[in-house]
């Protein structure tokens, strides 16, 4: 691989040699008559739990307003949540001023909404909620109110006592439109073009608080060799407001990708609604102005009527009122062919959104590269002077100081090597295989130790479906541990290994029955259907897994259960569970009853082509072997290479919070804080409130499948982290300890994590001012880890010395140029993905190809054609450590070099996206949260539909992306 010294954040900052940057929008404030009949209509239509804190909040949540005006109003702009009913901020932007009369039908809908929404439109309001609505509506005048011409500084921001940039809230939103609609000009007049081929971007109306986006259009078209079909997809541009710590510089992220359209027939089973961009060439509803951007509105399975229909568009909807269905073909004529609309009809261009649960699509997803540098660096042009491409970021001085691995190499053979030497590397190998598993079973031995003293012998259940995965297993297990030379039993029902260091033994069963969708031959239908469901299959595998278990004896009982598994409904292999008649988390709180945890995989494949599946098997059960040891706290990472400056016996304590909010009608609400502690080579420890002592991470597992949550209100589950955090600090204030802490996750219970709440060497818990770091402990340091989630993290490339070679990849540890001047602030990258080796100058939008040098001097150099739109591709993400607090003496980079060498693990090819500890603290949540939270089919399906295939994923369960799913 190609090195790199610097890599190219995709972000832009403000030029300050353009000066103030003022835009005016034509705005409407929420009018002084309005308030207190909508903010009485609103309380009455929430449960009488919650009516007194809408009172004194004085906010209506506008969230499905927006949709709507999404969908049928797509030039009016919201930049908050709520809908302010108090002060004079204003509440709707537009670049003109919107009709009145559109806009008083658009709210009249709304207010009948807040009663009628729960019932799907079902019914009408009785006589008291009738007269509320329409008083409300009656207070409603639009025929005085009047839209302001309003200059807003684009720029306006503040400092926190930290140094943090604090932009106003609403331009979160607004920025990012204003340079949207610089992009989607320029686009017009000098669109993007490469290969011969060109790209316009038009604007996609947005939701509050979300990112700008634009789409190239009209879609591509592919169609593959030999094939009929003809598929559909577009790129994307999206814009996001963001800060960093200590940075006084807010930053503008682009993020890059494809979208992909569907072609033919919308599969919706397992979906709760799927996006449809609609661009029209008249207005959606009568007497609206011509919309000048997409439009987006959802369409959405109906279990009541048994078909699909567009979302709010039912008896009495949001849609249907404002009359936007007659510019509508019908959701469920649609849904039978998608791409008839594609192109254009009868004024209107519709584009539903793929997505993975739908099956495969011919367009593979993300870009690569080279392909994401040349459309950024085209979209500068757009920016420019106003904004101008954010400095390189550098690569750190200590980047050559790499840690020492516990396991050795092995040796890799030339493909010209004679057949000798293929035989002394061969031999060679063994040997180093064997070396190998001896520091494995040591390393076991040590934290089998941790669950039970003195126990020196790891027994695990495998309930299998195939003999192909059970074998599979059994040999990872063997190779793994090299216990080639030790094997004492060879099945029918167990496998058992006796080495010097540990014994091993695997008792295999067939699954049977407990691998059933839940519900048997009907998945359940509504919640409480599920949760009596999800209760007797735990019963179920609680019996049969003791029953098993007790039969082996207490000096074998198995800790940990490896269970063959379907995974998530794939639609073409017609193979998987929906989302309601998984039997997954039943069964892992089944295990976790009996005293086990559990592992999962699936059988063979049969999507992989037949002469790699049994090699993809293999490689799957390798990754299921390591992945349950780590459950039992088995775990190698390399020693770290920064001693003295790092401690050798540096204590590591990782904070991770599961959260889940409900409604009333369900059991599952959730919040916990967990702890992990790992120092050196000992065992992987943790604990939770209420439990004083630290336990053996298989036991804290274990302990969450049964833990009840009774703090429900914000403000007291703020208390309860903060209390958490101050406990376990207190503990620990003699040890050199080390506190990693995740943004995304935590910020909300611990408010300190957000960027405006950071203070260099200080720390504050729950509403409390920061105090002094050593106050909380003399050796104590902090860092918080914050991932490419909602875009807070820029997506990149490495930008090579030579410009005539593509932009590539490269894993280090990166200084943030310009974007920081603090010392605190660094980027880690990793190197690509091994499933992932598409050449880095591989095209999907336009035509491209590349020369390659001639072996002889005298020939021509190769053309090579890498337009391939059908590659699936991605990037590692970009993960932003922040050294928050540090001793006195100590070098930021260093620590955050450690940071990024604990993002590997022995048994992994690729680093991990979080370091060890703060990863296996996330992995909590699988045992706190076994199973999804589901509406009934009777509720409302939620403010979002399910995402698209183009948001963030994980790549097996180790690398993430910050680009699309396959």
């Amino acid at each position: 691989m190609a090195r790199y010294k610097s890599i190219q954040p995709s972000a832009f900052i403000h030029n300050p040699e353009a000066g103030p940057l003022y835009r005016q929008f034509a705005t409407l404030s929420f009018p002084p008559e309005w308030r207190e009949a909508v903010l009485r209509l609103y309380g009455d239509s929430v449960p009488e739990r919650r009516r007194e804190k809408v009172l004194q909040w004085r906010q209506v949540p506008i969230r499905r307003l927006d949709r709507l005006m999404r969908a049928a109003a797509p030039e009016l702009v919201t930049a908050n949540k709520y809908a302010s009913v108090d002060g004079g901020r204003p509440w709707l932007y537009a670049n003109t001023p919107y009709p009145t009369a559109v806009l008083r039908g658009l709210l009249s809908a709304w207010l009948r909404d807040m009663f009628d929404h729960k019932h799907d439109g079902r019914g009408e309001p009785n006589a008291e909620t009738y007269r509320a609505i329409r008083r409300a509506m009656e207070a409603l005048d639009t025929s005085n109110i009047e839209w302001q011409l309003t200059s807003v500084d684009l720029l306006h921001h503040q400092l926190s006592e930290g140094g943090t940039s604090e932009p106003d809230t609403s331009l979160y939103r607004l920025l990012p439109e204003y340079l949207a609609e610089k992009i989607e000009t320029f686009s017009q007049s000098s669109p993007y073009e490469h290969g011969g081929e060109r790209l316009r971007f038009r604007r996609v109306a947005g939701l509050v608080g979300s990112e700008a986006e634009l789409i190239s259009w009209p879609p591509n078209t592919f169609i593959k060799k030999k094939g009929k079909v003809a598929y559909y997809y577009s790129a994307y541009i999206r814009l996001f407001l963001r800060t960093s710590p200590f940075s006084a510089i807010p930053r503008i992220h682009v993020d890059t990708g494809i979208h992909r359209w569907v072609s033919g027939k919308v599969a919706m089973r397992g979906l709760q609604a799927a996006s449809v961009y609609l661009l029209a060439d008249s207005s959606l509803v009568p007497d609206g102005p011509v919309p000048e951007r997409f439009a987006v509105a959802d369409i959405a399975w109906r279990p009541q009527t048994k078909q699909v229909e567009w979302r709010e568009g039912g008896p009495g909807g949001m849609l249907a009122r404002v009359s936007m269905l007659d510019a509508l073909p019908p959701a469920d004529v649609l849904q039978k062919d998608a791409d008839d609309w594609i192109s254009g009809r009868d004024g209107l261009s519709l584009a539903v959104t793929h997505h993975t649960t739908m099956g495969r699509h011919g367009v593979g997803a993300g870009l690569l590269s080279e392909e994401r540098r040349r459309l950024v660096e085209w979209g500068r042009q757009a920016l420019e002077p106003e904004f101008t491409l954010a400095a390189p970021l550098t690569k750190s001085t200590v980047s050559g100081r790499n840690p020492t691995a516990a396991l050795e190499s092995k040796k890799s053979i030339r493909k010209d090597a004679a057949p000798e030497e293929r035989q002394r590397i061969n031999e060679e190998n063994q040997r180093i295989a064997a070396r190998n598993g001896a520091v494995y079973r040591k390393r076991a031995a040590v934290a089998l130790a941790a669950n039970i003293p003195s126990k020196k012998s790891l027994s695990a259940l495998l309930l299998f479906q195939t003999t192909v995965m059970r074998d599979h297993l059994i040999q990872a297990a063997e190779n793994h541990l090299g216990l080639a030379l030790y094997r004492q039993q060879s099945g029918p029902n167990e496998w058992v290994w006796h080495a010097p260091e540990l014994e091993v033994r695997i008792t295999a069963r067939e699954l049977g029955k407990l691998g059933a969708p839940l519900g048997d031959d009907r998945a359940p239908r509504n919640r409480e259907a599920m949760e009596r469901a999800i209760a007797d299959r735990r019963s179920e595998a609680d019996t049969q897994i003791r029953e098993i278990t007790g039969a082996l004896g207490n000096d074998v009982k198995p800790l940990l259960t490896f269970v063959e598994l379907e995974g998530a409904f794939r639609p073409s292999t017609f193979t998987g569970f929906r989302p309601k008649a998984d039997p997954k988390g039943a069964l892992r709180l089944g295990c976790a009853d009996a005293g086990l945890v559990s592992q999962f995989l699936r059988p063979l494949d049969t999507e992989v082509k037949e002469d790699k599946r049994d090699e993809d098997a293999a490689y799957r059960a390798e990754a299921a072997w390591s992945d349950g040891l780590r459950q039992l706290g088995i775990v190698l990472t390399p020693q770290h290479s920064l001693a003295p400056d790092v401690p050798d016996d540096l204590a590591q304590v990782a904070f991770w919070i599961v959260k889940r909010s409900v409604d009333s009608k369900s059991n599952n609400r959730q919040f916990t804080p967990v702890a992990l502690y790992l120092q050196g080579d000992g065992p992987l420890l943790g604990h939770i409130p209420g439990q004083g002592e630290w336990l053996p991470y298989p036991e804290l597992l274990r302990k969450l499948t049964s833990r009840a949550s009774t703090t429900t209100t914000a403000q007291a589950q703020a208390r309860e982290t903060a209390t958490f955090v101050q406990n376990t600090l207190y503990a620990l204030r003699g040890t050199d300890t080390l506190v990693i802490a995740h943004a995304q996750n935590s910020r909300t219970r611990w408010p300190w994590l957000l960027n405006s709440g950071l203070i260099e060497d200080h720390l504050a818990l729950g509403d409390g001012h920061a105090k002094p770091l050593r106050r909380f402990g003399k050796r104590l340091r902090i860092a918080r880890v914050a991932t490419h989630e909602r875009s807070e993290t820029p997506q990149w490339w490495a930008a090579p010395e030579d410009s005539s070679k593509p932009a590539g990849l490269a894993k280090g540890l990166w200084f943030p140029g310009d974007l920081d001047s603090s010392g605190r602030v660094f980027y880690a990258s990793a190197e690509r993905p091994h499933s992932m080796q598409e050449h880095s100058a591989t095209a999907k939008l336009t035509p491209h190809s590349i020369k390659d040098p001639p072996k002889d001097p005298d020939d021509e150099p190769r053309v090579r054609n890498m337009y391939r739109p059908d590659a699936h591709v991605g990037s590692p993400q970009l993960i932003e450590l922040t050294m928050a607090g540090l001793c006195e003496g100590d070098d930021p980079e260093k620590w955050a070099m450690f940071l990024q060498q604990q993002r590997n693990t022995e048994e992994s090819k690729s680093e991990l996206v979080l370091p060890f500890a703060l990863h296996m603290a996330a992995l909590s949540k699988e045992y706190a949260l076994p199973y999804d939270e589901l509406p009934d089919e009777t509720d409302d399906p939620g403010d979002d539909p399910l995402k698209p295939d183009d948001e963030p994923v994980q790549l097996a369960l180790e690398l993430a992306l910050d680009n699309e799913a396959g």
